[in-house]
């Protein structure tokens, strides 16, 4: 007889402190590997030395977004990065108010996050180190997309500036640059929002598919703080006209 509480697939307590323990060890092995120290991984990955400390002590749980940025400051290879995010995800997902699926690649083998994307009018979408595909794919007439591009995508490549001014033509997109000069603090990764239901983060390892709904609110909180920072219309175009000079393009019309 199954115990009262009992579900398919539930772990024990046990089983969640030693994921949660093997994770810490991993992450301060990569760091002592690469003969960094506390100071100098925070610097790295942009994180504070005390929250590094506290990851590796098993005192704080990593998001995957923080395993991520960690596993880029590192230098691990991209099998021990989906591995460590795998782990930061399932650990994150024991949590009843967070329910994380990973997946490395495209979400075909996810229905229900690939109906949520398929069926979204609205996206809001965060380019922090590229020009986000979405962007510069077709999308429905009726889908609205809100974007932000940081400057340090714009300027990633010729391209990434091409695309930029390209999708600042598009009636559906409302897009916005967030200026080096800005004082907002850069998310560590891509993600896309899509309605109120789903948030999508792209990483180097794969993507991450976040569908609870206070993660979802606190995605799109973060977004509207960055939209609010960034610049758009006028100002955004001269912005997009003083790269694409710098990089010698067109200029823009």
């Amino acid at each position: 007889m199954r115990p009262r509480g009992y579900h398919e697939g539930a772990e024990s307590t046990g089983d969640a402190r030693a994921r949660r323990e093997e994770l810490s060890a991993e992450l301060l092995r990569a760091r002592l590997n690469q003969g960094m120290t506390g100071k100098l991984a925070g610097e790295v990955s942009g994180m504070s030395q005390s929250k590094i400390s506290k990851i590796e002590t098993g005192r704080l749980l990593p998001k995957v977004e923080d395993v991520e940025r960690l596993a880029r400051a590192y230098g691990l290879s991209r099998r021990k990065s989906v591995e460590l995010i795998a782990l930061s995800a399932k650990a994150c997902g024991e949590t009843p108010t967070r329910r994380t699926v990973f997946h490395q690649g495209a979400s075909a083998d996810r229905p229900s996050v690939s109906r949520a994307v398929a069926t979204s009018s609205l996206i809001r979408t965060v380019g922090v180190s590229t020009v986000p595909d979405l962007l510069v794919s077709e999308l429905h007439p009726n889908v609205q997309v809100r974007a932000i591009l940081t400057e340090g995508a714009v300027r990633s490549s010729p391209q990434s500036c091409e695309d930029a001014r390209d999708a600042s033509r598009r009636p559906t997109v409302d897009l916005r640059i967030l200026p080096f000069h800005s004082t907002a603090e850069l998310p560590g990764s891509t993600f896309h929002v899509y309605d109120d239901r789903l948030v999508v983060v792209d990483m180097v390892a794969g993507a991450v598919a976040i569908t609870g709904a206070a993660s979802v609110a606190q995605h799109v909180a973060r977004f509207e703080e960055l939209y609010a920072k960034s610049v758009g219309n006028v100002e955004m175009d001269r912005l997009l006209a003083a790269i694409a000079g710098e990089r010698h393009l067109r200029p823009v019309p």
